[in-house]
């Protein structure tokens, strides 16, 4: 198990979401890092996330979004692959 969640899509790109557990995540698609703004400040990897709430807004919208343990994505998990093993 890795932490994250799916976010549901949206046609505009403007998410919001929770996070409970703190910890640095990156937002990822199936073609890697997305990139937007997060409560107002531009990303395009990955960012130390506190409990709360979050805004998104995505450069480009797309149907499937992620935000996932950033030291999974570093080490070449992905939610849209198979798990190996």
């Amino acid at each position: 198990m890795v932490l994250g969640k799916r976010l549901p899509s949206a046609q505009d790109g403007k998410l919001q979401f929770e996070m409970v557990i703190p910890e640095k995540y990156a937002i990822v698609n199936e073609k890697g890092f997305l990139t937007g703004t997060l409560d107002g400040i531009a990303f395009d990897d990955s960012r130390d996330l506190r409990p709360g709430h979050y805004e998104l807004v995505l450069n480009s919208p797309t149907d499937s979004v992620v935000v996932l343990w950033a030291r999974a994505v570093e080490k070449g998990f992905s939610p849209f692959r198979p798990v190996q093993g």
